[in-house]
């Protein structure tokens, strides 16, 4: 059975691929900041907060040992949304969830992981790197960040069998 692990499983995008991916017979295991969310209950899922270093080593350790043929990293922290500039603590946390939790869980992943098997790893981003707003620029900045680390990431997989992939998908409804 191909097996998968979807980092932010606990709603939307992430939420969907999982249980879309257990209707086409793969065993997932599931990641997200919330707690047991509806609609999860046929993967298995691991509460984790990526804002946070324990986290996101306790998660490294899980997806090493669970070894998956696919890893969809789609975890996301916008943001309170106010007008007035993001405190220091909320731009961390967007930093940690939407740029060095993926970097760091994919690389760790790739560097320690068995070659016996072709490894996928889809990194989700967003078109708002390109249009950033007053309110939106800590986010798209947090977002560029990403692209630029997962770029990084092609190196690592000259001498290993696996690939990395970004998806960069702009709002919906537009």
């Amino acid at each position: 059975m191909k097996s998968a692990a979807v980092i932010g499983a606990s709603t939307g995008l992430g939420l969907y691929i999982a249980t879309a991916l257990v209707a086409e017979g793969w065993q997932v295991m599931g990641a997200g900041r919330r707690l047991l969310p509806q609609g999860s209950e046929a993967f298995d899922y691991v509460q984790a907060d990526l804002a946070e270093d324990t986290s996101v080593d306790r998660l490294s350790q899980i997806l090493r040992a669970a070894a998956p043929e696919l890893v969809v990293y789609c975890a996301v922290a916008y943001g309170s949304g106010e007008l007035s500039p993001p405190s220091f603590a909320e731009m961390d946390a967007m930093f940690r969830v939407n740029a060095l939790a993926p970097y760091r869980l994919i690389y760790d992943y790739l560097t320690t992981g068995s070659d016996e098997k072709f490894r996928s790893i889809v990194v989700v981003n967003s078109d708002s790197i390109y249009h950033a707003s007053l309110q939106t620029g800590v986010y798209a900045a947090s977002k560029a960040a990403l692209r630029v680390l997962t770029s990084t990431l092609a190196h690592t997989c000259k001498t290993k069998n696996a690939a990395v992939a970004t998806l960069l998908l702009g709002p919906f409804g537009r």
